[in-house]
């Protein structure tokens, strides 16, 4: 080899280090850069969720402007919400799927064709809210309050509401299907056409209600306050709990009317004919 020769693979080996080193070095400056870029954008996330949740905690903004922070903070998971002013909104339609919104107070806010399946709404107020063809079920509203709240069409399947409040809540075609009602207080409610079938009503006050024309199939009444309630319609006889106390005073009370379908004026039929022979 000659002089030349290992001059020239000296330089071009001089050139390939350099480039390598080049190369790295820009590697590791677009990696700082993009991880700094990363960290930046998490850092306006965040305080834009805290912005966001402090305008809603001090009630800044029209209620539509206060809406739009409340489905935001939905989006980005927020679950405390105890101080928030969520009063009169319009969240009609309303998407909030296994959210928790426990202690929530969206008294007087509209949720008509909503969507709570699943959600953690324990200890939340919905006093003076139109519910009207909302979904709840699987729900956990133990301990809510539904105070003079519209109900009709609305979908309690499966919920949990035990200790509820549903004081003078009002709505026909109301489902309770299998929903744990054990303890809720539903006075003076107007539950027209209600389905409580399996549901568990042990030790919930119904004084006053309105029930004409609900199915009571299978649905649990141990120790639960009946004063003064309205069964016309209903098949009281098919639900479980009730006392023979009580089992009389409804045969003599409520009875099937002649207007009631046929099946229905049998089945009473035979289950009083059982009734008295024991």
């Amino acid at each position: 080899m000659t002089q030349t020769d290992a001059k020239t693979i000296a330089k071009h080996s001089k050139f390939s280090a350099g480039m390598w080193m080049a190369i790295l070095m820009m590697a590791v400056l677009i990696t700082v850069n993009l991880w700094t870029l990363l960290e930046l954008k998490s850092s306006e996330n965040l305080f834009s969720k805290q912005q966001a949740f402090w305008s809603l905690c001090q009630g800044v903004g029209s209620a539509g402007q206060r809406a739009d922070l409340f489905v935001k903070l939905v989006a980005e998971q927020n679950a405390e919400w105890k101080s928030a002013a969520l009063q009169n909104l319009d969240l009609k339609g309303a998407n909030l799927t296994a959210r928790n919104l426990s202690k929530a107070n969206f008294t007087g806010t509209q949720f008509s064709n909503a969507d709570f399946s699943k959600a953690n709404l324990q200890a939340s107020t919905l006093d003076l809210c139109d519910c009207s063809s909302t979904t709840f079920q699987n729900a956990n509203l133990k301990e809510a309050q539904l105070f003079k709240s519209r109900l009709d069409d609305a979908d309690f399947r499966s919920a949990e509401m035990v200790a509820a409040n549903l004081e003078q809540c009002s709505g026909s075609n109301v489902s309770f299907v299998r929903a744990d009602l054990a303890g809720a207080y539903l006075s003076m409610a107007q539950l027209s056409d209600a389905d409580f079938t399996a549901a568990d009503l042990s030790g919930a006050s119904l004084e006053a209600a309105s029930l004409i024309n609900a199915n009571l199939a299978l649905a649990q009444l141990t120790e639960a306050n009946l004063t003064d309630v309205d069964f016309r319609g209903t098949n009281w006889w098919r639900s479980r709990g009730l006392e023979r106390e009580q089992l009389e005073y409804l045969m003599v009370s409520f009875p099937p009317s002649k207007n009631d379908a046929p099946d229905r004026q049998r089945d009473f039929a035979l289950w009083q004919k059982s009734f008295l022979a024991n």
